[in-house]
């Protein structure tokens, strides 16, 4: 029979209607809509049963009054729940997994036959009286996930009617209602996912710098198995370089246990997780009881309770990386739309592994990189000072030959006069190669320069390291320090080695949250007014009986992490060209703080 509803009725359904689009959320929802249906039905309880993880529906919400007239409140019967097909509630949903809808209920004798006994006792006790009831499933797009359903009428004193129970116009109103519910709800739950994902993608494209691999594997598996998704485990896996799949991730509800399940690489030929892994495509297992011989870890799977089982291709580009599993307590039946959301889920989570490891290659390439520089670097200074010296050797050998032979013809001779001519002549002539010698040694030009803008330029260069390693870099600088007449490169040279230094201590110590402070001053604490420069880190620190040993050519502790042992070697060398020195302070397991100092009366600009 099709429902009469008259003009007061079809209002009364837009008010509805209008009233649960305004919901935020679920529980919005569920608090309107039951508070309507009261209104409307007079019903003495009006309750909302929504599908729990465990394949129950179970209770959500309910409104309504006890024998006395006193409200009931969720704290009541708190854990009803039934098995579809189970109870008057159970009965409005599809107890097989071929069934997509239920069917509504409606009863005036729920007393006698339709409640189990635990359900009519707890209701009798509380309500006073149990006779008339109406149950009508909510359906979404795919199948039902729920009911609403109202139980016994009442005055307007809130007194059972015992002897009038509802017409077919109210079970036509509440199936109208149901729908409603059944809408938004459905399209609270799109938006929720839509916001999953939103969420997910912001965290996978955050600067790798502010994430770790595992807490980004960790965070996708927790999402996948919150209250707002069906599913109760995720594991999700990603194949090494000899591409045997490996477990990176795993989390179930609480009442989840791992301790039977066996979590070894697994090879692409095994299982259904090979399967996948081999073929690229995404395979589904709707009774894993018919399919049980294809899972290594069946026992984990039964004593769970798991009965179904999807597992999806991590791909990118055609190329599958890895696999990503989840698993329901009962029966699941996947649909489009929940297959596509987990696919979207996969390509995230792909993009993200080959972004992690496109970064690892290039971090490994850089550090290469600056290992070939600082080599180069080192070799080209030393040349540079070999050369030079070997030059001059070269070019005035022979006239320190000669002038060794005429002191010796002077020394013989005993010839004063003649003496005095002959070195008069070779110191003019050797003050001439001395300027000549400094200026192949000076070969860059002196500049007047701001040791802190130099400072800022060094820094901009580790600006992208000290990111990706965690780092940070203080910058304390004591402004309207003079310019002074330096060598530009030779400087940068000094604190690209310090700093260098000062990373790879960080993290040869393993430091998590590493720290680098640079500070410039004027340091007057001698006779000489210096420009001070100090590098301090909280790296490894250096052993006490390494203390002079760290200047010696070739010396380094960072042998494997690319040191040449030139660093400190050079940058000493060319702080004592300028009448300057270099000291440090150091703490094992605490840090190391290098000062480096700079005559400023000699350099002045």
């Amino acid at each position: 029979m099709e429902p009469n509803l008259g003009l007061q009725q079809l209002n009364d359904l837009l008010e509805v209607r209008n009233t649960l689009m305004k919901c935020r959320n679920v529980e919005e929802v569920i608090r309107d809509a039951l508070t309507k249906v009261r209104q409307r039905l007079h019903s003495q309880v009006a309750s909302i049963f929504l599908f729990s993880k465990d394949g129950f529906v179970e209770r959500r919400g309910i409104n309504g009054v006890d024998k006395d007239g006193l409200p009931i409140d969720n704290t009541w019967f708190q854990n009803e729940k039934y098995k579809p097909g189970e109870s008057f509630s159970g009965k409005a949903v599809p107890f097989k997994l071929n069934s997509v809808y239920g069917e509504p209920q409606w009863s005036n004798s729920l007393d006698i036959y339709e409640m189990n006994a635990e359900s009519k006792t707890a209701y009798l006790e509380k309500l006073g009286y149990l006779k008339y009831g109406i149950s009508v499933p909510l359906n979404g797009s795919n199948r039902t996930f729920g009911t609403i359903e109202v139980i016994n009428k009442v005055d307007s004193n809130n007194k059972v009617i015992t002897n009038n129970g509802f017409c077919k116009e109210d079970v036509y109103w509440l199936i109208i209602i149901g729908m409603n519910v059944a809408t938004v709800i459905s399209s609270l739950r799109k938006k929720e996912k839509l916001e999953i994902f939103a969420q997910m993608t912001q965290e996978l494209i955050k600067p790798l710098s502010d994430l770790e691999e595992k807490y980004v594997y960790d965070y996708i598996a927790k999402q996948l198995t919150s209250s707002l998704r069906p599913y109760k485990a995720c594991i999700l896996r990603i194949a090494n370089d000899a591409e045997v799949l490996e477990v990176v991730a795993k989390n179930g509800t609480n009442d989840v246990s791992w301790q039977e399940r066996v979590d070894e690489p697994r090879d692409k030929t095994l299982g259904i997780v090979g399967k996948v892994y081999r073929t690229g495509k995404t395979e589904i297992v709707e009774n894993i009881e018919k399919r049980k011989d294809e899972y290594k870890n069946l026992s984990w799977i039964q004593n769970n309770g798991f009965k179904s089982h999807a597992c999806f291709p991590l791909k990118l580009e055609g190329k599958t990386i890895g696999t990503l599993s989840i698993f329901t307590s009962y029966p699941y039946r996947f649909y489009n739309d929940n297959l596509a959301f987990i696919d979207k889920i996969s390509s995230l989570v792909a993009a993200f592994t080959e972004r992690v490891h496109m970064t690892y290659e290039l971090r490994r390439l850089r550090n290469e990189c600056d290992r070939e520089r600082d080599t180069i670097l080192s070799a080209a200074r030393l040349a540079g000072y070999n050369n030079a010296m070997q030059g001059v050797l070269h070019q005035y050998k022979n006239e320190i030959l000669d002038f060794c032979h005429i002191l010796q013809e002077i020394e013989s001779a005993g010839v004063v006069r003649r003496a005095e001519q002959i070195i008069n002549k070779q110191i003019t002539f050797y003050k001439e190669r001395v300027v000549e010698i400094q200026k192949e040694f000076e070969a860059d030009e002196l500049t007047s320069i701001n040791i802190n803008d130099v400072i800022r330029d060094v820094i901009e260069y580790f600006s992208l390291e000290i990111r990706e390693k965690n780092t940070k870099i203080v910058e304390k600088y004591q402004y309207g320090i003079p310019n002074v007449l330096l060598v530009k490169a030779e400087i940068k040279d000094v604190i690209y080695n310090l700093i260098s230094n000062a990373i790879r201590a960080i993290q040869k110590i393993g430091r998590k949250n590493g720290e680098i402070t640079i500070s410039t001053d004027i340091d007057k604490s001698e006779r000489i007014t210096y420009v001070q420069i100090s590098v301090e880190d909280n790296g490894i620190g250096i052993r006490k009986e390494l203390s002079e040993q760290i200047f010696e050519k070739g010396f380094t502790s960072h042998r494997d992490e690319g040191g040449t042992g030139r660093g400190l070697f050079i940058t000493r060398r060319i702080l004592s060209n300028y009448g300057g020195k270099i000291l440090f302070e150091s703490t094992v397991g605490k840090g190391t703080k290098f000062f480096v100092k700079i005559p400023l009366k000699r350099h002045q600009a």
